[in-house]
């Protein structure tokens, strides 16, 4: 038994997500060229770093503290899906697997069943549902490296890429180097700092809350274009993502519709 849960249904879910004929053929508007989608993993397996103190950058140095990080992330460049020109200084510099909506016709495609099973991954739960096996790329090609020359993203490393991991010869010659995660969220379960860098569009760009309107400014989605790009087609001062999730609260704006359509408008 590998989990208390029959996790064959998620199985099927994504086959059936997956079996798909036709690709539309008018991407659209309001979604991104390139859309970025991160999706944390949990990597039993452990990828091991070697930190050197004395000026030296052998890893094999002895003056080394050494350890194994556990907190793992994939990161998908999904194209032909939109047509809006957007750009991320941190997810377009980003290490990422590059896939095409229309590979998706392709009968059993390997990247789009990757991306399937990264995302059944990142949204299990441990003992519950059915922990998964990851393939990652590593080998001595710097641009398919899905671990050399990370971002993190932190403002203190903002732009800079990430120690490499110290990997064993043996390990270093495993294409690919496969990995057991049971769920994304055993590490970083709330990984909002992705989300957040993706969305500037420089790095030095700061986010700060707007408390006039209870909004964020420089701030927009690599999925949702500006506000003067496509306009509000909603009542006066309601933007497009106010709708999307405000939709219920104009139907009913007493008790608890009232309330979340406040909370709603603060996030964004």
């Amino acid at each position: 038994m590998t989990s208390l849960l029959n996790s064959r249904l998620l199985d099927a879910i994504a086959r059936a997500a997956l079996d798909v004929k036709h690709v539309t053929d008018a991407p659209r508007p309001y979604i991104s060229k390139t859309l970025h989608i991160y999706m944390t993993l949990s990597n039993l397996r452990g990828v091991p770093y070697s930190v050197p103190f004395d000026g030296g950058t052998e890893p094999k140095n002895e003056n080394c503290y050494h350890m194994i990080s556990h907190g793992d992330r994939v990161h998908y460049a999904v194209t032909e899906l939109g047509t809006w020109n957007s750009t991320s200084d941190f997810a377009d510099k980003d290490q990422k697997r590059e896939i095409a909506a229309a590979w998706l016709v392709r009968p059993d495609d390997p990247d789009w069943k990757d991306y399937a099973m990264c995302a059944l991954a990142s949204a299990g739960f441990p003992v519950g549902l059915a922990p998964r096996l990851i393939g990652a790329t590593l080998g001595k090609d710097l641009k398919l490296d899905e671990y050399e020359g990370r971002l993190l993203p932190t403002d203190a490393l903002a732009g800079r890429p990430a120690i490499p991991p110290a990997w064993l010869p043996t390990v270093s010659a495993e294409d690919p180097f496969w990995f057991t995660t049971a769920d994304g969220g055993i590490i970083d379960n709330d990984p909002f700092e992705y989300a957040r860098f993706s969305l500037k569009d420089k790095l030095d760009q700061r986010i700060e809350p707007d408390s006039r309107r209870g909004r964020s400014r420089g701030h927009h989605g690599l999925a949702f274009p500006r506000a003067d790009t496509h306009r509000p087609r909603g009542p006066a001062g309601i933007g497009p993502r106010e709708q999307l999730f405000c939709a219920p609260a104009r139907l009913d704006h007493s008790g608890p519709f009232q309330a979340e359509r406040n909370r709603a408008r603060g996030r964004f």
